[in-house]
């Protein structure tokens, strides 16, 4: 009888739906009444056995309950993860922000007349020519971000701003009062 205890076991452990339907039956067959259990032949084999259905039904309802159980608890874990992720993900924007604003204070009239390129044109992404130590230097600063895709060596490198920051300098329009002369793109100046 115990060989036949442990081969149930074994296979409510392999899966919960399995566990979950020999729950409900012995649990219908324990409570069916006697009418009921006689007609369907189940009463002579449900009262010889009442203890082995017993086990049965307690073993595979704890096993369920441990199922639910260790699965809310995985997604409540997976929800905290997620939540401090995204926490940790905002404070990091925030001091990125707080950094490339702090450089915005500090720029030279050359990076200012890049950044006056976005500016009065309302755009996000510039052509520079390859090597251009100060759109490289407003890069460096975390200002804007290179392009690393393919690129076309005559028609230069395209550079992005970070988001929110063309809204920030029109807003702080005075960060940019003593630009120099834009530099000039290669060819036509090529805004995306």
């Amino acid at each position: 009888m115990s060989k036949i205890i442990e081969i149930i076991i074994a296979i409510l452990k392999k899966s919960p739906i399995v566990t979950l339907g020999v729950a409900l039956t012995t649990t219908v067959i324990l409570l069916l009444p006697d009418g009921v259990a006689k007609g369907l032949g189940l009463y002579d084999i449900r009262n010889s056995h009442k203890w082995v259905f017993s086990i049965i039904m307690i073993l595979s309802w704890g096993m369920c309950i441990s199922y639910v159980c260790f699965f809310v608890g995985r997604v409540i874990k997976e929800n905290l993860k997620a939540k401090k992720d995204e926490k940790e993900r905002l404070l990091n924007q925030e001091q990125i922000e707080e950094v490339v604003r702090n450089n915005l204070q500090r720029l030279n009239p050359d990076e200012k007349a890049c950044l006056l390129l976005y500016v009065n044109g309302n755009v996000n992404t510039v052509r520079f020519e390859i090597g251009n130590s100060t759109v490289e230097g407003l890069a460096g600063k975390g200002i804007l971000n290179r392009h690393s895709g393919h690129f076309d060596v005559m028609e230069g490198r395209p550079y992005s701003i970070r988001q929110g920051l063309i809204e920030y300098l029109q807003v702080n329009a005075g960060l940019l009062e003593s630009a120099s002369r834009p530099p000039r793109p290669p060819g036509p100046i090529s805004y995306i």
